[in-house]
């Protein structure tokens, strides 16, 4: 006996409805799918400890060539300021490290370099990296547009 490799249509489902209901999952499927997948290619600003907090202050703002002053304020989550962390600041240029500088403490959770020192213009990326005495870390990114030194002139 030959078995069909179908199965009929049920009767209480009209067809064009059946249709609908197997298409709804493979929609939600494949919208879940590219939700992920795009989050996936996103660079995440922050890593580590996601308690940690810091807040970039960076005068002048926009910076030019030349020296800026970084502020970095570092708190926990429920805005707890964090003192004693050793913050290092990193600066990166087409994917090339330019700078690495550590910042002093001044109390109240704040971390300044007065100095640091933006040889080119371009675009720049300031990342972080706290270390609590606790042991605990975060790293968090801080993108920058550093113009020419004519540009603050003009």
């Amino acid at each position: 006996m030959i078995r069909p490799s179908a199965r009929p249509p049920s009767p209480s489902i009209p067809v064009r409805h059946r249709a609908t209901c197997i298409q709804r999952p493979f929609r939600r499927l494949a919208l879940v799918v590219a939700v992920l997948s795009l989050s996936a290619c996103a660079r995440d600003a922050r890593r580590g400890d996601r308690d940690l907090q810091v807040r970039w202050e960076v005068t002048p703002s926009p910076p030019s060539v030349g020296r800026a002053r970084l502020r970095l304020i570092v708190s926990d989550v429920t805005w707890e300021l964090r003192n004693g962390a050793r913050v290092t600041v990193t600066a990166t240029r087409d994917s090339v490290r330019m700078a690495v500088d550590t910042a002093r403490g001044q109390g109240a959770g704040q971390y300044v370099i007065d100095d640091f020192v933006f040889p080119v213009a371009g675009s720049w990326v300031l990342s972080a990296r706290v270390e609590t005495p606790d042991g605990r870390w975060a790293e968090s990114d801080h993108p920058v547009e550093v113009g020419n030194e004519t540009d603050e002139r003009n």
